[in-house]
């Protein structure tokens, strides 16, 4: 099953399933679904056929990521869309404490960030510390200007593209 789903191949992963394979299998080191391999590989149309025979958006795997933070990974918007309209929970934080949108933003897939957008809470923020010990609110732009260790956001657009949605 891991295997249709990471190559996209829907007709064969809608026959396995028909035929009885576990649609909630996990599989690695990090104990994959084939849920969160089609996300991570933009398989959107294996991603709907996993939905439609009830696999649980939702579920994370060893290291806490679920299928839509894959999905984020590997930056695809269909992917995204198809899990978000599934009822994926888009205000998840992973083990680093990162939600979608901020891991998105991190990686510039601008477009999955859109596609986060459009459907996550526009109050998503983290706290930053600073050199004299404030906490400061910051939106998913400004936290990765900051990993990539800039004290502050440039004025400007940023080159990711998405300042200007903050």
């Amino acid at each position: 099953m891991h295997v249709a789903a990471q190559a996209g191949h829907v007709g064969l992963t809608g026959a396995l399933l028909a035929a009885g394979a576990d649609a909630g299998a996990r599989y690695g080191t990090y104990q994959l679904s084939a849920l969160e391999v089609a996300a991570r590989n933009g398989r959107a149309g294996v991603v709907k056929v996993l939905i439609e025979h009830g696999v649980n958006v939702n579920t994370a795997n060893a290291d806490g990521s679920t299928p839509l933070d894959c999905a984020v990974c590997g930056g695809s918007a269909q992917a995204i869309d198809a899990l978000a309209k599934a009822g994926a929970n888009v205000d998840h934080t992973n083990i680093g404490g990162d939600t979608p949108l901020h891991v998105a933003v991190f990686w510039r897939h601008l477009q999955a960030a859109l596609a986060l957008g459009a459907v996550a809470t526009a109050s998503q923020q983290r706290t930053w510390e600073h050199d004299d010990n404030e906490m400061e609110p910051c939106s998913p732009c400004e936290q990765a200007c900051r990993r990539e260790g800039r004290r502050q956001c440039p004025e400007q657009p940023h080159d990711c593209g998405l300042r200007r949605r903050w």
